[in-house]
């Protein structure tokens, strides 16, 4: 019966994307390569955490001064509700640019500085509470624990009154 239903009847499909609500955060820019000896082939990531919002654009300069854009409208959400992306590539990456932050790869420092509006990281590591995240302490599963024994009592106490009084109503009605 439901397979013979078409897209005329119902329509296009709908897709929902939920997005959570956040303020503007500037991506912490890093460029990871292989340790030790590695063959040519290994890819090479520019990893770009705690962004906000999720529609950026990451432009890697590659080894032939080749620039190669990367959308990040699939990167990940962290429980903090910023994103998380890695934009991989084949050849060594040289630059690494998100949002007007950029990285260079160490090798390059000489000759490309640091084009950071992004926060510093004083700022970065402030304290700051994080929205519907909650403190657990050892008295939280105190309280959980002795929660979950009473009403699991109750549950026993409801069950057997439950029985008995289905015990005596038979025993009424056949004697």
């Amino acid at each position: 019966m439901f397979h013979s239903a078409d897209k005329l009847t119902f329509g296009k499909a709908i897709n929902l994307i939920v997005q959570p609500n956040g303020t503007r955060a500037h991506p912490i820019l890093s460029i990871l390569t292989p340790l030790g000896e590695s063959s040519g082939d290994d890819p090479k990531v520019c990893l770009a955490t705690g962004f906000f919002p999720r529609e950026e654009n990451m432009k890697l300069t590659l080894g032939n001064n080749k620039s190669v854009d990367h959308s990040t409208s699939n990167a990940a959400l962290s429980s903090r509700r910023t994103y998380y992306y890695a934009g991989f590539s084949k050849e060594n990456i040289k630059h690494c640019v998100m949002e007007g932050t950029a990285k260079a790869h160490d090798e390059d420092k000489d000759d490309f500085t640091d084009n950071t509006t992004a926060t510093t990281a004083s700022v970065i590591c402030k304290d700051e509470p994080l929205n519907n995240a909650t403190a657990t302490n050892h008295t939280d599963y105190t309280k959980m624990n002795f929660t979950a024994v009473v009403v699991y009592g109750l549950r026993v106490l409801f069950a057997k009154a439950v029985a008995f009084n289905v015990l005596f109503t038979v025993k009424a009605l056949v004697f």
